[in-house]
């Protein structure tokens, strides 16, 4: 079975509209497929971190401050989302990763 790793900025229940409703849909659709499907996220909020099944979706959530001002140039380095990415990468081993907006 194939992995597929899904990296967007943020995810449903927390997060709605734009790709985070496409990244939902993509995932849900994925898995309905046979797919195994990880859902990699960010949040500016801690309660929000973590791991979590959302409607039978994994998804791993990783905590990153910052204020808005910095939001471009956080999206260009970013250490925490960094050494989440490369974790999850080492852990889930995906076939193939699809990125949605991110910053």
């Amino acid at each position: 079975m194939k992995k597929i790793l899904i990296v967007n900025d943020h995810f449903p229940p927390h997060h709605w509209g734009g790709a985070n409703s496409v990244a939902y849909l993509q995932a849900k659709g994925l898995q309905e497929m046979g797919y195994e499907v990880l859902v990699l996220a960010t949040a500016q909020k801690k309660d929000e971190m973590g791991e979590r099944v959302y409607e039978g979706i994994p998804v791993r959530t990783v905590y990153t401050e910052y204020h808005p001002r910095w939001w471009a140039w956080r999206s260009l380095y970013n250490p925490p989302a960094i050494a989440a990415f490369k974790c999850t990468l080492s852990d889930f081993k995906p076939d193939i990763i699809h990125f949605h907006n991110i910053h």
